[in-house]
């Protein structure tokens, strides 16, 4: 058994095994793919210890909540897929039931396939970073953050290629190469963060109703590595909102009077060239949103905090659908 230190000079060989049952070929499948994970076994822990934070360096904090995620992703990662296996011998031993096998690696074949991959991925990944520049450089600061979003997914997604082909071919360097973008992407994602800003403008009959919903997005963007208006910065992301209600009808209930308010409201992101983000404007459809009470001025008010969770909640919603968190 090989040593992930030498096994970029050495063949790749392994002993698999599996019970024997009535049907050979199955076996003889088996026993191949216990060989296939023994040899991965002895790149999972050097992909382990070798894999960067791609998850957090987006998302711009450090929660135990967010640190498990990534321990999920790395694990799913690790699950390797040992490529160019031949059997060089069969054995089947009746006596303790169990199929042997003796398999070899093509080294070199293995290799040629994860860096056709991984030059790819990386021309994907260099243009994602290029692209967000540009982005950021015509001040539009969420299409930036989209693009960047691109490029730390591909680099998270090719990773354990890049660990593996480091331990078959060390002279390529291509680790060194993802090193580098990756940096490049932690500078734009800085640069995001200091020249970029949200900004709320809110329309609201009812001003603590209008603090709620400013503090629920403040404590949202602030997960993102955003500040909401305490921040002064060169950019400003502009969110629009209007809270509204308005009186629909009142219908007898019993022996009583019930009076029934709508929601209403809508919701506009502009980015600080001014052009609107479409896939984040939000308006609360027409008497969807009701709330109703014997008291006229209560369920008015419930209509205004219906209106400011509604809108609150679809921000968030369509936020992290066009944001979403690295993953594979």
């Amino acid at each position: 058994r090989d040593s992930t230190s030498t096994i970029g000079q050495k063949g790749i060989r392994m002993i698999g095994t599996a019970p024997v049952t009535s049907q050979t070929q199955r076996d003889l499948d088996f026993a191949v793919r216990d060989a296939k994970a023994r040899i991965g076994q002895l790149f999972i822990s050097e992909v382990k210890s070798r894999t960067t934070d791609w998850s957090l360096s987006l998302q711009g904090g450090n929660r135990d909540g967010e640190r498990q995620v990534l321990n999920q992703n790395i694990e799913v990662r690790t699950q390797m897929k040992v490529e160019d296996v031949k059997v060089e011998i069969s054995y089947r031993d009746k006596e303790t039931r169990t199929q042997y096998v003796a398999v070899t690696v093509n080294r070199k074949a293995w290799s040629s396939k994860i860096q056709k991959r991984i030059t790819s991925k990386l021309g994907d990944l260099a243009e994602a970073l290029s692209s967000a520049k540009v982005h950021r450089d015509k001040r539009q600061g969420l299409a930036a953050y989209t693009k960047l979003q691109e490029g730390y997914a591909m680099g998270a997604s090719i990773q354990s290629d890049i660990i593996v082909i480091d331990l078959l071919e060390p002279k390529l360097g291509l680790g060194g190469k993802l090193a580098t973008l990756k940096n490049e992407l932690d500078n734009v994602n800085r640069s995001l963060r200091e020249s970029f800003s949200f900004q709320l403008k809110i329309k609201s009959r009812a001003p603590a109703i209008g603090a709620d919903f400013n503090a629920k997005l403040e404590e949202f963007l602030n997960g993102y590595g955003f500040s909401l208006g305490a921040q002064k910065t060169p950019n400003v992301i502009l969110i629009t909102a209007e809270i509204q209600q308005k009186f629909v009808t009142k219908e007898n209930v019993g022996n009583r009077v019930e009076f029934v308010h709508a929601a209403q409201g809508k919701l506009r992101v502009t980015d600080a060239d001014g052009s609107e983000v479409r896939s984040l404007s939000i308006s609360l459809p027409k008497s969807s949103y009701t709330e109703r009470g014997p008291n006229r001025k209560a369920a008015a008010r419930k209509a205004l905090e219906l209106a400011g969770d509604s809108l609150s909640s679809k921000f968030r919603s369509q936020f992290r659908k066009t944001f979403q968190p690295v993953a594979d």
